[in-house]
């Protein structure tokens, strides 16, 4: 897959913080677990099919702005990577 990404002059974008909002299905765990493992250029996996996620979602997004964090796309993210190496994850 990581070549045909590269033949492709393409992006592989994965997560980099995973809510485990599957597995504990409790909104103040997920918001602990993410805000645990957040970090500037993170991607946090949600799964909107669970209701806890749903609940989460407006206190962490509450949470995470009153820390400095900013919400933007993966192509502003990549676009960011470009300028000043941010986002680790990121593999082309």
């Amino acid at each position: 897959m990581v070549k045909v990404a590269s033949n492709l002059r393409s992006h592989i974008i994965l997560w980099s913080v995973d809510s485990l909002d599957w597995e504990s299905r409790d909104a103040d765990l997920i918001n602990k677990t993410i805000m645990d493992g957040v970090h500037n250029g993170a991607i946090v996996l949600m799964h909107d099919i669970h209701q806890a996620t749903a609940e989460a979602l407006p206190e962490l997004l509450e949470t995470l702005e009153k820390e400095g964090y900013q919400f933007i796309t993966v192509s502003e993210l990549l676009n960011l990577h470009e300028q000043s190496d941010i986002g680790p994850y990121r593999r082309r």
